[in-house]
């Protein structure tokens, strides 16, 4: 099927093509825009056109900028004049051929019916239609030339397939921009699996436009980004397995001495009763304040032992006694002792 858009747009200024435009005048070649004319009604059969390509410097590799200009002398004269002369195009899409843009040429002004012209320009596979621009240039052989009809085509590059882009620092940064663009335009799980191969592989990719030899390189500095990557995993998995064991033994230990504090038992004497404690060092006001270390028999500060035991610098993954390094089975609460005068 066929896409009929109404008359392209075109420039109505007079000059040459400027370098911004990806259209510097090479050996004597000057462009000059002509306006378009409103959408004729075509009656008749038309006459098809053969069109020529220009030669033109094209070192953009974002756009596909083509200039064609009819063979026939007799087409050339009538079709260089503005005033007697309407445009249209559309853009027609073949599964054989791909998309083209056809363009027709209607003399007006003439004895009925008109004269009406038909020229169809193929497009490469690697543009994007859609958004391509047609305009209508008149093209001089020098600045005192004959002028000739010309139609410009100016299109934005795909780059996937069709036509090869040149290499250059700005071709392969587009060519990495379009393929950061694919990843990231995918869901979350395969974002978080890409994304960090493609920052592995961004080396090899870059110097691999610029031949074998930057192949080499690149696969030199991609085995060397592994290999720090890789180091540096290792390590931060190592500190966080470290830090998970202490954490997971120190709350283990936690959850054994609230067990067995839930299930005290009472104890008339304990060694160190009367001293100070064998951790802070404080004397032991109160009884109540401290814990025997069953079947040892030590006594401490409460406080004192749950911190110890909290410490990382603990030394045993069981519950053990400061003093005598034995295992505790049970705590033990001493008996409030009631003096009588």
């Amino acid at each position: 099927g066929a896409d009929r858009n109404a008359t392209l747009p075109a420039s109505g200024s007079l000059g040459r093509a400027s370098e911004g435009d990806g259209l510097a005048p090479s050996a004597g070649l000057w462009l000059r825009a002509l306006r378009a004319r409103d959408d004729p009604r075509v009656v008749g059969d038309a006459e098809p056109v053969q069109l020529v390509q220009l030669e033109l410097p094209d070192p953009s590799p974002f756009r596909f900028n083509r200039v064609f200009m009819p063979l026939s002398p007799e087409i050339k004269r009538w079709w260089s004049q503005p005033e007697a002369v309407r445009f249209s195009c559309f853009l027609e899409h073949r599964l054989t051929r791909g998309y083209s843009f056809v363009v027709q040429a209607v003399q007006v002004g003439q004895a009925q019916p008109p004269r009406v012209a038909r020229a169809v320009i193929h497009l490469p596979p690697s543009v994007v239609a859609e958004n391509c621009t047609l305009r209508y240039l008149a093209v001089q052989s020098g600045p005192s030339g004959e002028v000739g009809p010309a139609l410009l085509v100016i299109c934005p590059v795909r780059g996937d397939v069709g036509q090869v882009l040149p290499a250059g620092p700005a071709a392969v940064r587009w060519q990495l921009q379009r393929k950061l663009d694919d990843v990231m335009s995918r869901g979350l799980l395969m974002r978080l699996v890409m994304v960090p191969l493609f920052g592995l592989l961004l080396p090899c990719m870059w110097f691999s436009y610029l031949g074998p030899l930057g192949f080499v390189v690149g696969a030199f500095f991609f085995f060397a980004l592994v290999f720090c990557v890789s180091s540096f995993i290792v390590i931060f998995c190592v500190m966080v397995q470290r830090r998970c064991h202490l954490y997971a033994q120190r709350w283990r230990r936690v959850w054994r001495l609230r067990a067995l504090k839930r299930h005290t038992k009472s104890v008339s004497g304990a060694f160190g009763e009367a001293g100070p404690c064998c951790i802070c060092l404080a004397d032991n006001d109160h009884r109540s304040s401290l814990i025997a270390l069953l079947p040892c028999r030590h006594a401490l500060h409460d406080e004192c032992y749950r911190s110890w035991v909290l410490a990382d610098s603990y030394p045993s993954n069981e519950l053990i006694c400061p003093l005598c390094r034995q295992k505790a089975d049970a705590i033990g609460r001493l008996e409030t002792v009631i003096v009588v005068d």
